[in-house]
């Protein structure tokens, strides 16, 4: 994971956004970063309005640059994103009526995916119960994208002065429905050993020493559960090479702490698959 030096702020007089502008101010200041506040407004006649509003707004000493833009707000942060070199967006996520082109969670979801930096959100801008961020967790599957994962989660909790945790569900899959190539496809385990054998592989290879969390179910219910039985204060999501995955916004809704979502990642033909050990025993 890069340095922090710039965050962009998406910002609305909303409650989302009141309640998550503590983290941005604490999250720059642990990095000595600079916020870029945006506000989006309609058309250019608006422009004046947006220009006050940021004008209104304290940042506390942390250094800020506010920017108005018009048209979409999804366009208006990837323009910024770009223009401004940002290293990190920060943003609440949580549908509400009247606001809801701006706490929309599909808009953290275009985000995520258009963006090439990661995303830090939380559902209705809730801070971790702690305030402070002593634990990160990093949910990971076993496709080999995941050791880049929790190597950039590493970094950012080492530069949180935090310590790292590593999550994995275990889906209850049929196997008598699936075939032989369809076993090799799966970038999962089918049972705690598999998946302790692989994950073992995978931190070994990573230089990562992490102890490693592990239950039975949907991902989209266990990494949650696990965040909160441990008191992880902040979790690390992949966004996923194509698309934001299924699970990553019902986790972000059940994690009650903040969510970083970290970018999607090519695979490379070298690239190392940590479930091949553990998945490969199923086989004999």
């Amino acid at each position: 994971m890069l340095p922090i030096r710039r965050i962009l702020y998406p910002v609305l007089d909303s409650t989302a956004c009141r309640a998550f502008k503590p983290q941005v101010l604490q999250v720059a200041r642990r990095f000595g970063a600079e916020v870029i506040p945006l506000h989006v407004v309609p058309t250019r006649l608006d422009l004046r309005a947006g220009e006050a509003f940021l004008a209104g707004c304290e940042w506390d000493g942390v250094a800020a640059r506010p920017r108005v833009e018009t048209g979409s707000v999804a366009a208006a942060i990837a323009r910024v994103v770009t223009e401004e070199s940002i290293s990190l967006v920060m943003m609440p996520a949580r549908a509400r009526s009247f606001w809801r082109r701006w706490t929309d969670p599909s808009l953290v979801a275009r985000v995520a995916k258009d963006c090439h930096v990661p995303v830090w959100t939380a559902w209705g801008g809730v801070p971790s119960e702690h305030g402070a961020i002593e634990r990160v967790a990093v949910g990971v599957d076993l496709h080999g994208l995941s050791r880049q994962l929790v190597l950039d989660a590493a970094g950012l909790a080492a530069r949180l002065g935090a310590k790292l945790e590593i999550l994995h569900a275990v889906p209850r899959v049929d196997i008598d429905v699936l075939s032989a190539s369809s076993i090799d496809d799966l970038p999962v385990a089918l049972s705690r050993e598999t998946a302790y054998l692989a994950l073992e592989r995978l931190t070994r290879m990573s230089g990562v020493d992490a102890p490693v969390r592990i239950d039975l179910g949907h991902p989209a219910a266990v990494l949650p559960a696990l965040v909160r039985r441990h008191h992880a204060d902040l979790l690390v999501l992949g966004a996923g090479r194509r698309t934001l995955g299924p699970n990553v916004l019902p986790i972000i809704r059940a994690a009650h702490c903040p969510v970083v979502l970290m970018p999607r990642m090519e695979v490379h033909e070298a690239a190392p698959e940590p479930a091949a050990v553990g998945l490969a025993e199923l086989k004999t």
